[in-house]
């Protein structure tokens, strides 16, 4: 034998459900703007990082050139790069490869899909009048024998 259940979380006077579907709208909209911010962020830092090494190169081509402040330079660089994309640099190594820049462009657009599945989430709990589940119970009867 077996009973159904109906677990309702919300009804259309309260609206609990209503309520937590709009605050994940609102924070799915801040956070996605976040990682929007975050990705142009990311690529101006990319576009810049090659002006950062080219004045290095052109530094330690001159002749009078002081290694402590061209390696002053070279870190400078880097740190940049890393502050701006959370990618670290091999030392020696002057640009990022395919492999880095793929990383880097792909982070934020993954955030923000993310945070537009949970804002889709948001709206249709926000647009539900009526959340409830069906659950199943089942129970065993036990056949009790009778001694005569």
């Amino acid at each position: 034998m077996q009973k159904e259940k109906v677990f309702v979380v919300s009804e259309k006077s309260l609206k609990l459900v209503r309520l937590i579907g709009s605050f994940m709208v609102f924070g799915a909209l801040i956070l996605i703007f976040q990682q929007v911010a975050i990705m142009f962020d990311t690529w101006d830092g990319i576009k810049e990082y090659p002006k950062c090494m080219a004045g290095y190169r052109a530094y330690i081509s001159d002749d009078n050139a002081d290694p402590l402040i061209a390696q002053l330079k070279y870190n400078n660089c880097n740190d940049y790069l890393y502050k701006k994309t959370n990618i670290v640099l091999a030392p020696g190594n002057t640009s990022l490869s395919g492999k880095q820049l793929f990383l880097v462009f792909i982070r934020p657009v993954v955030g923000i899909f993310f945070w537009a599945v949970v804002f889709f989430i948001g709206i249709l709990l926000y647009n539900c009048r009526r959340l409830s589940f069906l659950m199943e119970e089942s129970i065993h009867e036990r056949i009790k024998k009778r001694k005569k």
